[in-house]
């Protein structure tokens, strides 16, 4: 339920949802009225926030998986655009997907146009490496 997965936010990420929720305003809807939003204000680099940002959405997308009742699936259209930053984040989920939440329901699906990506596309080069330390990737071949 939302107030399972609420509860298991806060507790488990304290003051840090806040940065969450500036990146994704609707999870105060889910996060209730109780919810401090002013919580976030350090003034990390950009580097730092971008960092914060990645690990923070791990951590989200661990407790989501862990808390909620149905599988957590996460879909992605017109990756052969997808930015390094993007990528970065792609590569943490699902290598922490491969490691940390074994037991979670966690799907997720990337869709490309494969005639505007090459072998040397940094998309398939990190589902390449995440492959190789045990995320099991599929490639299905629309015509």
């Amino acid at each position: 339920t939302a107030e399972k997965v609420s509860t298991a936010l806060k507790e488990n990420m304290g003051e840090e949802i806040a940065y969450l929720v500036t990146a994704i305003p609707n999870l105060a809807n889910i996060l209730g009225d109780d919810f401090d939003s002013n919580q976030g204000s350090k003034n990390d680099t950009a580097g730092d926030a971008q960092k914060r940002l990645r690990y923070l959405f791990c951590q989200f997308v661990d407790i989501i998986s862990r808390y909620h009742e149905e599988p957590l699936i996460f879909f992605l259209d017109d990756c052969q655009w997808i930015d390094n930053a993007s990528i970065a984040l792609l590569n943490q989920i699902l290598m922490m997907a491969g490691s940390a939440i074994k037991d979670h329901r966690l799907f997720f699906f990337v869709a490309c146009r494969d005639d505007e990506m090459s072998e040397s596309h940094p998309l398939n080069f990190m589902l390449t490496t995440v492959n190789t330390f045990g995320t099991k990737t599929t490639k299905i071949q629309l015509t």
